[in-house]
């Protein structure tokens, strides 16, 4: 935030954006910015971002190779990010570089040559100025070599004094020639001179980065007034006289002109201004002046830019490319390598090199990855560095070394980001092919897929020449820890010369770290620890550092060093005692209380600075930079710095009074913090800037303790209290910095006295843009307010970022789909957690809203909803919002502030656009929530963690986050492997799969963590099982199997055993002998806890013949009972409460329950309802039985009561065979049931009434799984290959709320309702949603009207399209197959179907107007384009103008047979006559058929041949197949009647399979002409290529308005335009991804196009260009445009057809 002095505004001046300069001409650019105050110019301009160039991928020069392959040689210096303008240090005067040459330095130090030079002149000028510098120059030893250095005074007037001394003994010096002049003036430079030196003369090619602007008052007075010292140099001569320094005026002079000569005249300017006496701001010279420097100002920095951007390109394209992310990242990683290792000392880590070189250089043990650790501040980072670069030395410079400083930058602060950084230089580096985009490694889960593939591909190509090895130090510094510890498996059984090293420490708070890490990805002899230094390491550390300082400590000194260091050994401690050493001069006596802790250390100099600089100055300035981990930018440390109140009234108390023109924290303060704070702070690369930050974690956690911070990534332990307040101020800063929120005034709220001081002052608000290339900002300010989320921050979020448009929409394209999805998804869980926790209460403004993170959680199911577009183009968002979020606008808030930015982002797009007039798409909060591809089975889920476990063949094992479907493991299966041999863990989060192999007679058994996806077990046993199953407490995996024992007689005999086996050690600890039982097999092996006194049992089932139950006791290895049945039990389910089994045998229909205490047989039942059972489900009580049959649907049976006592689903004889129940549940409170059935169906049913409340459609196969989770959701599975997770809440809402609470009849327990229910049976239509079978538009494009298969004639009106206007359901209960509109829209035609007849279609003619049906004159039933008869009507007389039998082509399917059009020898085909009324149906007749032809066309397509074509000839009453007379029907090899259009002239059109067109004439049947630029052309079965036709089939034709045109839609994706006239191929249209299924012309050359890509497209025929589109998310199989091309109608979805209409504008 800057201020501006009201009464003296500021010439106005361009803003630059905090963004990168995009690719335009210079003016172009500048153009486009707005206006704003000089001084934001000013501090915008401080740090303008360049742009990135993009990276070479695999072209990658020999130098740029060296440094991707990890070597240290040549390194480039960091490629320029910013720029920035320097002004001289005194920036708050009035000139930049004046008359005015400052006030002379004295110097800090002197050596003993000059030490004795200027005390020996003033001791001969002066005792008093000798005893003055004797005093204050002291004398140094600690130095290397020997000088003095200046203690100054603290008093102003004794520095004066000294300052006068010294600067006289330096001139008596230079004038007795024994101190030059140059030495003079280097010793005494002023700040001015030192800034014109650094930043211009003493710089490598200056013109190209550097401008001067130099002001030059002419004719200035002898004799000056005292006020003019602020703007010339002057002295005051024995008089008293004030007077022009000549001498420094020459200074300026010389200065001035070394400055012109090194930037030329180009990048000098002069400015010369007239002498006054007065004011300099009241000179009439003055204003022209200023006004002129600031227009030169603004025209330099524009084209300094410009010039620095095409520079830096250049540059670095030249040298070596590394201006990208990936090349920055690499390169900086790199550089802080050369650093840490300058320092390196250590010896002790020769044993720890030696170990490493062993074991990486054993292949036996090197796949799986070395583990350094050490306690905090150990050197582990330092050991990482030297190792990295030991690994060039032991194997050669060929080996690429990938090394990451974990958390010092963006890339590598998270484990996302770092796996992908990684896999890019690995690609890189190798030369190999790798995704071109971020968004292509998708989730966490497919970067470590991508990852371990591109492993894969080095190791089998490149890594025995060329091994790779990653070194990533300090993993614990990932965030979070949870995400990190989740990609664990990615970095075990690496492949061969892969290796990997890593650096920890050995807790994460109370996390053991170091042993978590030991068992999952490593074993105990790769691991080893840096340890702390021992008294001789010390001693060498020590005094190497202080040589190399060229430094000493005097003995008290030493002696206080060494006892701290006895205390603390830890070389960051030793480091830092050593910085602080280097300042110690000779003199100086150290306090023997010196801290022996870091943060001992780190408060000490803070301490210090506060007193120094002031309290709150320093506090506000430590939180910044705690509180962002990841760094802060300096001009982000000072914009907060200045917005803070507190800070700036101690600025304006302690140091200086404001400016007239800024209202700023002191740069100069800043540095002087930085300075002081040095030895703590570090540089970091933050999103391709250079960032300030802490240098080790200590540093971080000791900020935390002393200033109560809070910042991401602390450990919980770790926060201490009192520390929430003060944290959320920091970071509701950093937010405020990011926002566009007004903000208030901090000026109004400053002490009185400094109100007074300051006078009126107003805000700038210039808060940063959202933009595309605004990366910090879009990634750093979520961070932030996640924190604050318990005060304000939730709704900040929601407002700011969450929904809001234009943030999601920038962040789509800059960042990709994913970051988007995971931002929200994190916002969700972390509230929906401080939620649960008690932390958030709910919405009290808004009782709509259930809870706080209800709106959160309807945004994610959206952008889940609108994936697939999304990652066609982020431009979709506004489409998918509108179309999706409609219906909720109105409840939610949030939601309706995210569609108002929609609609404006749309209404803004300039050119043709698609958007939706209602809620056509599938909106959030739906029944369905998420889907979950490749699972046939759900095996596991644990809500607590919220995963599931999935299985499929195909797919394998795979575990998801429920709440967000995003998959975070995938465990490798067999391709034989079967469902039952995959086990969840019943109580630790594990999956076993067993399975055993053919091939080398193993039963191969993996032990997985769903957790972090790593193998725990993974072993071959010498058994092959029958049976497998896991202990209840997951420590024992119990087989089945047949072992063969040696015998003396027979040679071995097999027996059969059931095996207990230690999971973790392999180690068999328990044998049960099936020698007597189980004859056959054992079919299932049952776990059951607590049968007998608490005993651990298990239960196992034999196979068909031996029908038998075995029970037995694990701890006593002993048989408890033996159960032989009858019946073999196809089906065995146990209720643990009641300690009963229950069994079905579903040939016999019989029922038995089992005692499990004691294995007596409780119950037998054989009743039919048990026959052909596909599932059974036991009630919690045991009670009952829920069944689901072939026959009966599911019945609920009573146990105790030993006969069903209700029907909850539809009986299959009634609804059809198709309808088969699969699978079976109930909710936990046994209020509902959930039926899954075999053809992908799941309903549920109440319990008490019977009554049908929801049906869930999605799945197009058997149902397999259903499990009933919390919060009114279901899990299912199918063998669609698909699992889903329903939310059926809104389904059963109003039964709930009838039932449950009505009175005394609770709904606690809906089974103990059951004798007083009825036996009611539900029959509900199989049939349930409306079948579309066509659509059409009508009554000047107001209406549409859809026929269905199932259901009555719809009407639509285009304006709102949301549900029907009126039906026509009179003669057409059954549904058509065909709907027609013609006489001026004023008849309906259709084929209704008939239930009796279904192979038969009848025709039927209603009253469009009245929707009256009208009937015909004769009572007959007429069928119409059947197999055996063909008949033309006339519609007004009801009755057949002409028919014909077709016997010869009987044996055709009918269903197959379609009338493609009519066509004469005239121009016009048009049958339609020209009135109708609705009372008086009276015909003027047909038209003649005596002197033009009229032909009728029909098409036998059988799917597996070439198509028949048929003409009739209509003549007077009668019709005529003319097809015979030449001798057969002409075939064509086309795909369907879509590929045929009858026009004019009696020809027709059709598209063939090879992708050409053939014209030909249907009185004739004969091909006139086939389109194709080969001279040979192209006819049937034709496989010669030609350049103009589609590469496939032809799949749809269409005419244009004119009759002269067609256009033609292909398999290829293309749309091709056509002339009839000369057979040619106009244009190509490209821009489907798959097969066109539809393609129309509308009014004024308007085509559509459809897709099996889900893309609809409109394009201008006339200029052939595309217009725009919209993703349909389903199969589009009709498409057009109104007549005046307002709105777009679809039909969409071939299974469930339903209605899109969209509004076009801009056409």
């Amino acid at each position: 935030m800057n201020y501006k002095k009201t009464n003296h505004p500021l010439v106005h001046l361009p803003r630059i954006p905090f963004s990168k300069i995009p690719a335009l001409t210079q003016e172009e650019f500048w153009q486009q910015k707005e206006k704003s105050g000089a001084i934001n110019a000013f501090r915008q301009l401080n740090s303008v971002s360049l742009p990135t160039i993009p990276g070479l991928g695999s072209s990658v020069d020999t130098g740029l190779k060296q440094i991707l392959s990890g070597s240290l040689d040549d390194l480039p210096p960091p490629c320029p990010t910013t720029v920035k303008i320097y002004l001289c240090s005194n920036y708050e005067g009035k000139c930049l570089l004046g008359d005015c040459y400052g006030i002379q330095q004295i110097p800090d130090v002197l050596t003993e040559a000059e030490y004795k030079t200027v005390t020996e002149i003033s001791h001969k000028q002066s005792p008093s100025n000798y005893e003055l510098l004797t005093r204050y120059y002291i004398k140094d030893e600690n130095a290397s070599p020997v000088c003095y250095v200046c203690q100054k005074p603290e008093g102003l007037s004794e520095l004066n004094v000294l300052h006068s001394v010294v600067l006289e003994a330096f001139r008596l010096a230079v004038s007795e020639n024994k101190l030059t002049e140059e030495r003079f003036q280097e010793l005494t430079i002023s700040a001015l001179e030192e800034d014109i030196r650094q930043g211009i003369l003493d710089t490598k090619d200056p013109r190209s980065h550097c401008i001067c602007y130099h002001r030059e008052f002419r004719n200035i007075n002898s004799d000056l007034s005292q006020a003019a010292s602020e703007y010339v140099d002057t002295t005051v001569d024995e008089a008293g006289i004030t007077k022009l320094n000549i001498s420094l005026k020459t200074r300026v002079t010389k200065l001035a002109e070394k400055a012109e000569e090194h930037l030329g005249v180009v990048n000098f300017h002069n400015y010369y201004l007239g002498w006054s006496e007065n004011e300099l701001i009241e000179n009439s010279e003055f204003q022209p002046y200023l006004k002129k420097m600031v227009e030169d100002f603004v025209r330099d920095i524009k084209e300094l830019i410009g010039a620095g951007y095409k520079l830096v390109a250049k540059e670095i394209s030249a040298k070596r490319n590394l201006s990208s992310l990936v090349h920055q990242e690499v390169l900086f990683h790199m550089q802080k390598c050369k650093t840490v290792i300058a320092d390196y000392t250590r010896s002790r880590e020769n044993v720890l090199f030696s170990h490493l070189k062993a074991f990486l250089q054993d292949p036996l043990e090197n796949s799986r990855p070395f583990i350094i650790w050490g306690q905090s501040g150990m050197g582990k980072t330092t050991t990482a560095g030297v190792i990295a670069q030991q690994l060039k030395t032991w194997f050669g410079e060929d080996c690429v070394v990938v090394l990451r400083f974990l958390g010092s930058t963006w890339q590598s602060a998270s484990i996302h980001r770092t796996i992908n950084n990684i896999t890019i230089q690995i690609c890189l580096a190798y030369g190999i092919h790798c995704p071109a985009k971020f968004e292509s490694f998708d989730t966490l889960y497919h970067a470590l897929v991508t990852f371990r593939s591109v492993l894969d591909q080095v190791s089998k190509k490149f890594a025995s020449s060329h091994p790779l090895f990653i070194v990533l130090d300090a993993i614990d510094q990932l965030h979070p820890f949870q995400e990190s510890m989740k990609a664990l498996w990615a970095m075990r059984d690496l492949p061969p010369n892969v290796h990997m090293i890593l650096s920890t420490t050995d807790k994460l708070g109370e996390k053991d770290l170091l042993s978590a890490l030991i068992n999952t990805i490593t074993v105990p002899t790769a691991v080893m620890e840096v340890s702390p230094l021992d008294d001789s390491e010390v001693e060498t550390f020590t005094e190497q550092f202080m040589v190399k300082s060229g430094r000493k400590l005097s003995e008290q000194q030493m002696a206080v060093f060494r006892k701290a260091i006895s205390r603390n050994p830890q070389p960051l401690y030793i480091t830092q005692l050593m910085l602080k050493a280097l300042r110690f001069q000779s003199t100086q006596q150290v306090n023997s209380d010196i801290p022996t802790t870091i943060e001992g250390l780190f408060v000490m100099q803070v301490e210090s600075l506060e007193q120094e600089v002031g309290e709150s100055i320093v506090r506000c300035f430590v939180a910044i930079l705690t509180a962002s981990p990841v760094g802060v930018l300096e001009c982000e440390l000072l914009d907060l710095l200045s917005n803070n109140k507190e800070v700036m009234a101690e600025v304006y108390s302690l140091h200086h009074h404001p400016s007239e023109s800024i209202f700023l924290f002191p740069q100069k303060l800043l540095i002087k913090m930085k300075h002081a704070m040095r030895d703590f702070l570090c540089e970091h690369l933050l999103l391709g800037r250079v960032a300030l930050a802490w240098n080790h974690r200590e540093i971080y956690q000791a900020a935390s303790n002393f200033y109560n911070v809070i910042y991401p990534g602390i450990a919980e332990v770790d926060i201490v209290e009192g520390a929430t307040d003060f944290s959320l101020m920091i970071h509701e800063q950093f937010a405020n910095m990011f926002l566009p929120e007004n903000r208030t005034d901090l000026l109004s709220e400053l002490p009185a006295q400094l109100a007074n001081k300051v006078g009126e002052w107003t805000v700038l608000n210039q808060p940063q843009e959202v933009h595309i290339e605004n990366v910090q900002k879009l990634n750093r300010a979520l961070m932030h307010l996640s924190i604050m989320v318990p005060m304000e921050g939730l709704a900040r979020i929601k407002q700011n970022i969450l929904f809001n448009f234009k943030w999601l929409h920038t962040k789509l394209q800059s960042a990709g789909l994913v970051a988007v999805l995971q931002d929200v998804i994190d916002m969700l869980l972390l509230v929906k957690g401080l939620a649960l926790e008690g932390v958030l209460e709910e919405n009290e403004e808004d009782e709509e809203v259930d809870i706080v993170w209800k709106e959160i959680d309807l945004l994610y199911q959206f952008l889940q909803l609108a994936v697939p577009s999304l990652l066609q183009s982020s431009d979709n968002l506004a489409v998918e919002i509108l179309g999706r979020l409609f219906p909720l606008r109105a409840k939610y808030s949030q939601l309706r502030s995210l569609m108002e930015g929609a609609e404006e982002h749309l209404m803004a797009c300039q050119g043709p656009c698609i958007m939706p007039l209602y809620g056509c798409l599938p909106g959030p909060g739906g029944v369905l929530r998420y889907t979950f591809p490749g699972a046939t089975h759900v095996i596991d889920y644990r809500e607590r963690s919220g995963l599931a476990v999935t299985f499929s063949q195909r797919s394998g094992v795979r575990v998801w986050r429920l709440d967000s479907t995003q998959q975070i493991h995938e465990f490798p299966v067999n391709k034989e492997q079967a469902q039952s041999g995959v086990l969840p863990g019943n109580v630790a989060p594990f999956i076993v799969i067993g399975h055993y192999s053919h091939l080398n007679h193993l039963m191969e058994v993996g032990v997985w963590s769903v957790d972090t996806g790593v193998a725990v077990v993974n072993t071959n046993l010498p058994h092959r099982f029958e049976a497998v199953a896991l202990s209840l407490d997951d420590q024992v995996l119990f087989l089945a199997t047949v072992i063969q024992e040696e015998s003396k007689t027979n040679g071995g005999t097999m027996k059969r055993y059931i095996l207990g086996i230690k999971a973790k050690t392999k180690e068999i600890v328990y044998t049960f002998p099936c020698i007597d039982h189980h004859a056959d097999g054992v079919r299932r092996i049952i776990p059951i806890a607590g049968l007998r006194d608490g005993q651990s049992t298990i239960i196992t089932l034999g196979g068909h013949k031996s029908k038998d139950l075995v029970c037995w006791t694990v701890d006593k290895v002993a048989m408890v009972y033996h159960v032989e049945f009858e019946y073999f039990l196809d089906m065995f389910h146990i209720n643990e409460e009641k300690n009963i089994g229950i069994g079905c045998n579903v040939d016999q229909g019989v029922l038995i329950v089992l005692n499990l205490a004691d294995g007596a047989i409780i119950q037998t039942v054989q009743h039919a309802v048990f026959q052909n059972v596909q599932d059974v489900y036991v009630s919690r009580s045991g009670d009952f039985i829920v069944a689901a049959t072939d026959r009966d649907g599911v019945s609920i049976h009573s146990i105790p009561k030993k006969s069903q006592v209700k029907t909850v689903a539809r009986k299959v004889e009634e609804v059809g065979t198709e309808v088969k129940p699969s699978k079976v549940t109930m909710d936990e409170m046994e209020h509902f049931v959930f039926i899954g059935y075999h053809s992908g169906v799941i309903d549920i049913y109440s319990i008490v009434t019977g009554e049908l409340l929801s049906v869930l459609t999605g799945h197009t196969k058997a149902v397999n799984t259903l499990h009933v989770l919390a919060d009114h959701c279901v899990l299912s599975a199918s063998d669609d290959n698909e699992a889903k997770l329903w939310h059926y809440e809104m389904a059963v809402l109003d039964h709930l709320t009838n039932h449950m609470m009505s009175g005394d009849e609770q709904f606690d327990c809906a089974l103990a309702h059951k004798t007083k229910a009825t036996n009611p049976t539900i029959q509900t239509d199989v049939n349930r949603t409306r079948m579309m079978c066509c659509l059409f538009l009508a009554k000047n494009d107001e209406t549409i009207v859809t026929g269905s298969y199932n259901g009555p004639i719809q009407i639509w009106n285009t304006d709102s399209p949301e549900h029907p206007s009126a039906e026509i359901t009179e003669k057409c209960e059954h549904g058509l197959t065909d709907l027609y509109l013609t006489y001026k829209d004023m008849l309906l035609v259709g084929h209704c179907v008939d239930p009796n007849l279904p192979d038969i279609s009848r025709l039927q003619v209603w009253n469009f107007d009245s929707g009256r049906p009208i009937p015909f004159d004769k009572d007959v039933t007429v069928m119409i384009f059947t197999s055996i008869i063909v008949a033309i009507y006339d519609l007004f007389e009801m009755k057949c103008l002409a028919s014909l039998q077709c016997n010869i082509y009987s044996s055709m399917d009918s269903t197959n047979l379609r009338l493609l059009g009519f066509t004469s020898e005239t121009e016009s085909n048009d049958m339609e006559l020209e009135s109708v009324s609705d009372n008086d149906m009276a015909s003027e007749g047909v038209p003649s058929a005596t002197n033009n032809k009229l032909y009728a066309v029909l098409d036998y397509f059988p799917s597996d041949s070439l198509s028949f074509f048929f003409t009739f000839v209509v003549h007077g009453e009668g019709m005529k197949d003319i097809s015979m007379d030449h001798h057969e029907p002409i075939h064509l090899d086309t795909v369907s009647p879509k590929c045929n259009i009858v026009m004019p002239g009696n020809v027709c059109v059709s598209g063939m399979k090879d992708g050409s067109l053939v014209m030909w004439n249907v009185a004739s049947q004969k091909v006139i002409t086939n389109f194709c630029d080969d001279s040979r052309g192209r006819f049937l079965r034709s496989r010669q290529l030609a350049s103009n036709v589609h590469v496939g089939p032809v799949t749809c034709l269409a005419p244009a308005q004119d009759d002269t045109h067609i256009v033609s839609g292909g398999a290829d994706g293309k749309v091709k335009l056509w002339n009839l006239n000369n057979k040619t191929l106009i244009h190509t249209f490209s821009k489907h991804t798959e097969q066109i299924v539809h393609v129309s012309v509308s009014a004024g050359n308007l085509m559509t196009s459809a897709s099996a890509d889900s893309n609809i497209a409109v394009w201008d025929l006339e200029q052939k260009t595309y217009l725009c589109g919209f993703y349909a998310h389903d199969f589009v199989t009709d498409v057009t445009i109104t007549k005046n091309r307002s709105k777009v109608v679809a039909r969409v979805n071939e299974k469930h057809p339903s209605l899109l209409v969209l509004k076009l504008t801009g056409v």
